[in-house]
């Protein structure tokens, strides 16, 4: 069942997201979008959801962070700004 939502929130919501963020110019052309989410929700499960969690050793802020925000820096295009990325 989690696998289920998982594998929803990542190839429908998320990537559908990227893929609009993607066509207004938020996201370089360059970017794969099935690659990037692949490869971020098959690492984030390894790292948020073990016995040994980050959630146990890092605060939340900090986790969003690295997280979300470091890794969409990565993709995004020159010209996108936002006041998280600040």
């Amino acid at each position: 069942m989690f696998d289920d939502f998982v594998n929803h929130l990542a190839n429908n919501i998320v990537y559908n997201l990227l893929l609009h963020a993607q066509e207004t110019g938020s996201i370089k052309k360059e970017i794969n979008l099935n690659i990037f989410v692949k490869i971020y929700f098959y690492r984030i499960d390894n790292l948020v959801f073990k016995e040994d969690n980050l959630f146990k050793i890092y605060s939340e802020e900090e986790l969003f962070k690295h997280l979300v925000i470091y890794n969409l820096k990565g993709i995004i295009a020159k010209n996108y700004s936002n006041l998280y990325f600040e």
